[in-house]
């Protein structure tokens, strides 16, 4: 399933669930800002869904993601024993 990338558009990181936007597109890849706008970095498409409203409501397009109830625990832990100034570097 190809997705149709274009700047301005938001994206969820399939691996951390990171939500970004999109700056630019290039090939099989993009540009993505986070959603504090203070970095920007390419990635490749393939770890990437769309989120698109439609009839009122956020959906995801993409292939399903399966990320196990282990996974989030360490990524919501790995925040919270982070301090916050740390976070943002």
């Amino acid at each position: 399933m190809e997705l149709d990338f274009k700047p301005g558009k938001f994206a969820l990181d399939r691996n951390t669930l990171e939500t970004v936007v999109v700056k630019d597109v290039k090939d099989d890849q993009i540009e993505v800002i986070s959603m504090l706008g203070i970095e920007g970095r390419w990635v490749d498409k393939k770890d990437y869904n769309l989120f698109k409203r439609k009839n009122g409501k956020w959906n995801l397009e993409g292939p399903p993601i399966n990320i196990s109830d282990e996974v989030v625990k360490q990524l919501d832990n790995q925040k919270k024993n982070t301090n916050i100034s740390e976070r943002f570097k």
